[in-house]
């Protein structure tokens, strides 16, 4: 398998895995090493969850990122990988009817709600938000809490989403 098939395959699977771990299972209290936090409805599964969803916002932004500023990197890393869907410069044709603008959109929604399809650009773009998202989403069916956890959470979400990011926009593809 392709290094392109095998990313595709990967971002799909994590596509569906996120929903599917938070409906599919009941997250039961756990304490995370805090007197009294587990009466607000913290556990370490949604914990963990938040920040898993984070962290691959944060890779998959920080792939979206080098594929658009850094490309032959990209490249280096995947020699396998097809320029014509993964390269931002050549690939935003793939939207369009015969890679062509003037003859309009290659499949309905194609410049649109489905554009995260046509490329490797807005494929991560589009997993990046999608994993925020679902983080916010597992946050918001929680139990309120003190004050002081909000602000908390989301310094500790923008570490973890730079971790993320850094992981593979400075690692990776160095």
């Amino acid at each position: 398998m392709r290094i392109v098939d095998s990313c595709f395959v990967l971002m799909l699977a994590a596509l569906f895995a996120l929903p599917a771990f938070c409906f599919a299972q009941e997250l039961h209290p756990i304490p995370i090493g805090f007197d009294g936090i587990k009466e607000y409805g913290y556990t370490l599964e949604r914990a963990l969850l938040k920040g898993t969803g984070v962290f691959l916002s944060g890779a998959l932004d920080g792939v979206s990122e080098t594929l658009i500023w850094h490309y032959p990197q990209f490249q280096a890393a995947h020699p396998g990988a097809n320029p014509g869907y993964w390269n931002p410069y050549v690939s935003w044709r793939n939207k369009y009817r015969n890679g062509d603008p003037a003859q309009g959109a290659k499949f309905p929604g194609s410049t649109t709600y489905f554009a995260w399809t046509t490329d490797g650009y807005h494929l991560t773009r589009t997993g990046s938000r999608f994993f925020i998202f679902g983080a916010i989403t597992v946050s918001i069916f929680e139990k309120r809490r003190k004050w002081w956890t909000y602000p908390a959470e989301f310094v500790a979400g923008g570490l973890v989403r730079s971790a993320g990011f850094h992981t593979t926009y400075s690692l990776l593809y160095r």
